[in-house]
């Protein structure tokens, strides 16, 4: 069906977002006689949108018989204004209280249809804004950037005390909204799209490139990121002294920490890259790592980045974490790494005969194959919207 249909490419070095649809052309992937789901977010970008949005309506578009869906956006609510007509389940994606999402939960209400909001990050009750603010490096200042945070998670709270439901990414951001909003929420995980499937696959399949060397990757690399990516940082400087062989690849626009700045040779950095290509990247290196502060908002993360790196057999060393602490069974498919025990984590992966290695990476594919896919996630996904249609 169309969103199935509309692949991202890769072609002349140029990627093209397979969500950029004409309204009409999005209305018209809302099949009669299915239940269809209109799925709001403000905004698309690669990120929560991709996960969200489009890899939900995708997945249902290809793969169920009774629902069908599709993606809108906050202009296209000035653009048409029977959205009640075309959707019976509306999925109001990270989506900000103001008149326009007002005025179409109060549509929707009157033709009684279900609205529920999804959100895939712990910014939706200002009681933990502050810990937010400071985990992603934005600090407590007192001032336009602070007022914003708390502004933000405000007008996302309010959106989602006025829906029927929620859906979420993780059971520990389950737990909270039905403790602070009262709202009943189930959860759908984040899962690769038919395109990650399919590229991850034929990436397994290639020959590998030679690599003499031990690397390891950040792919999580933006000044947001940079107080996690210093849980690591003094044992990646270690390591690197350690093993003149080594390197780290980092993705993004992280500020490399002064610890690092030494083993500037040892270091290769990355552009911020479409995720198609970041999956190629991924492949290439030995160890995919996560660190994260310790705090309630890292314990509402989702396992994506273990997902991805498992999806091309790429093993991942990742602070536990909530969702990290209960996925990794640790040297079984996946390793875990305390804050103080970085290191020698690091070492005893890069200590592994190839045999051991893959092994564990073998398991980490098995279980995003059979829990991280379209088809594996499509009967959950229909289950958990069943729940709250009227």
């Amino acid at each position: 069906m169309g969103v199935v249909n509309s692949l991202a490419t890769v072609s002349s070095g140029s990627f093209v977002d397979p969500w950029k649809h004409p309204l009409s052309t999005r209305l018209s992937w809302l099949k009669p006689g299915t239940i269809r789901v209109g799925y709001f977010y403000e905004v698309p970008d690669p990120g929560s949108f991709r996960y969200r949005a489009y890899n939900m309506a995708q997945t249902l578009n290809g793969l169920s018989h009774e629902y069908s869906a599709s993606y809108f956006f906050l202009s296209d609510l000035a653009l048409i204004e029977n959205f009640p007509d075309y959707i019976d389940v509306f999925v109001l994606v990270r989506f900000r209280f103001g008149g326009g999402v007002g005025r179409l939960i109060d549509q929707a209400r009157s033709r009684n249809k279900t609205v529920l909001f999804d959100i895939d990050d712990l910014i939706f009750d200002w009681s933990h804004t502050s810990t937010v603010a400071s985990t992603l490096n934005f600090g407590l200042d007192p001032g336009l950037v602070l007022d914003n945070w708390y502004a933000l998670s405000s007008r996302l709270g309010h959106t989602l005390r006025l829906c029927d439901g929620a859906i979420t990414t993780t059971p520990t951001l389950q737990d909270h909204i039905e403790k602070t909003a009262g709202v009943e929420a189930h959860v759908v995980p984040n899962f690769l799209n038919a395109e990650q499937v399919s590229i991850s696959a034929e990436i397994r399949d290639a020959p590998p490139a030679p690599n003499p060397g031990f690397t390891i990757g950040y792919f999580s690399g933006s000044k947001s990121h940079a107080r996690d990516f210093d849980v690591a940082a003094g044992a990646l400087a270690q390591f690197l002294s350690r093993h003149p062989d080594a390197r780290l690849v980092v993705a993004g626009i992280l500020e490399i920490p002064d610890v690092l700045n030494p083993l500037g040779n040892q270091i290769d950095r990355l552009p911020f890259m479409d995720y198609l290509s970041l999956q190629s990247r991924i492949s290439e290196v030995d160890l995919n790592i996560v660190p994260l502060q310790d705090n309630p908002f890292t314990d509402g993360k989702s396992e994506l980045k273990y997902v991805e790196a498992s999806a091309v057999s790429t093993l991942t060393l990742a602070s536990p974490a909530e969702v990290f602490s209960r996925l990794i069974t640790d040297g079984h498919n996946g390793f875990l790494a305390a804050a103080e025990s970085w290191l020698s984590q690091i070492e005893l992966v890069a200590s592994l005969k190839q045999p051991q290695r893959k092994k564990i990476s073998h398991a980490a594919l098995r279980h995003v194959v059979g829990t991280y896919t379209p088809e594996a996630q499509v009967s959950n996904l229909e289950s958990v919207l069943g729940r709250f249609v009227r």
